[in-house]
């Protein structure tokens, strides 16, 4: 009777282990789907609230754009691109945390106050108007430099370093004048040609 009892409890610790066992692998698939993937949560959101600051920003060129004959912002001999954008603050926006990446790791700006040589987080392209074409690439992320950039070439840091590192190796944001925001991985699929127009970077961090 003690020797059939027995053999009943090594089964039951046996299941009870397989059951703990299957329990730690579920746990380590998640895991894994959450935090070892190409992009984790945490970096999708700060993807996802970049794209609302652009969206947001759009939204006061546009409104500027309005008493400007349709034309974005222009400063000229503008070298980085808060120089122009601050002629959104703060009559078309007094919202100045849209102008810094959640993942950038820029300062905060004051708010209501002109973000003139400020750094920002966003690459600007000076020269443009609601009438341009409407997947014409206005803002992005910081990008490695104001060259237009052929499909494959490297738009963002690819390995997580400076500069261009807004989401680290992920790649960033586009925003067109139509308002819509694509992600797109650091080297670009599609070239991001600006005609005549200028794209300007923000200031240098210190």
């Amino acid at each position: 009777m003690n020797s059939r009892r027995q053999r009943c409890s090594y089964a039951q610790m046996g299941f009870m282990a397989i059951e703990l066992l299957a329990v730690l692998a579920i746990i380590l698939i998640l895991f894994c789907l959450y935090w070892g993937g190409p992009l984790n949560g945490s970096s999708q959101r700060d993807f996802a609230n970049c794209a609302k600051n652009m969206e947001f920003i759009h939204t006061a060129m546009v409104t500027y754009a309005n008493d400007n004959n349709d034309r974005f912002p222009v400063v000229a001999h503008a070298e980085t691109s808060d120089v122009p954008l601050a002629l959104l603050v703060p009559k078309y926006t007094s919202q100045t945390a849209s102008f810094i990446c959640p993942a950038a790791r820029d300062h905060a700006l004051p708010e209501g106050e002109s973000i003139a040589k400020k750094r920002i987080s966003y690459a600007y392209v000076m020269g443009l108007a609601r009438t341009n074409d409407p997947s014409q690439f206005l803002l992005s992320d910081e990008q490695i430099d104001t060259k237009p950039k052929p499909a494959g070439a490297r738009v963002f840091s690819d390995n997580g370093e400076p500069p261009a590192k807004n989401h680290g190796s992920h790649g960033g944001n586009i925003l067109s004048i139509d308002g819509s925001v694509q992600q797109i991985p650091a080297k670009t699929p599609s070239a991001l040609a600006f005609g005549n127009a200028t794209l300007l970077n923000p200031k240098p961090k210190r």
